[in-house]
């Protein structure tokens, strides 16, 4: 970072600021022909703080270069303690006995999708449902829906999909 630069742009900065305080204390005793050069100058101290937030911005993207991003570790360490608290690690099984076994558990898992996916619909709790008020489907559209899926369409499913 060139340091005359920025010496420059502080040094600009105090010079605006001191004029400023002086056109606004000759306004405030009632020179009003002040108030465009109040106006440009108050321009000039924007620009100035703009160019101030720039440089500061510019040299704490040149450290994080030099330097390495110094909360790495924190975030990764962060990003490891939530992977482990979001794992499962165990489950009950049908009879409440623990299921730690990791191939054991992908097991349970799947046993447990496909248990509520396949098979004939069952105890379903109609309570509640108005009848009548959902158009019934036609009978091909019904049986569409019992057909059974290949794992192509269903991989075409999947990457409609959004991430």
């Amino acid at each position: 970072m060139d340091k005359t630069v920025f010496r420059n742009s502080f040094e600009r900065k105090q010079s605006l600021e001191r004029r400023l305080l002086g056109v606004q204390k000759k306004l405030a005793r009632g020179s009003s022909y002040l108030i465009n050069f109040e106006f440009k100058l108050r321009k000039q101290l924007d620009e100035v703080h703009r160019e101030e937030e720039l440089l500061w911005f510019q040299k704490s993207r040149m450290e994080a270069i030099c330097d390495g991003d110094r909360n790495t570790r924190h975030f990764h360490l962060s990003t490891i303690i939530r992977h482990k608290h979001n794992r499962i690690e165990a489950l009950k099984d049908d009879l409440g006995n623990w299921v730690w076994n990791e191939g054991d558990v992908k097991r349970l898992v799947m046993d447990y999708f496909e248990s509520i996916f396949s098979g004939p619909v069952t105890n379903i709790c109609l309570d509640g449902v108005v009848t009548g008020s959902f158009p019934e489907l036609p009978m091909a559209e019904t049986e569409k829906l019992d057909m059974n899926y290949t794992v192509t369409e269903v991989q075409f499913a999947l990457n409609q999909m959004s991430p």
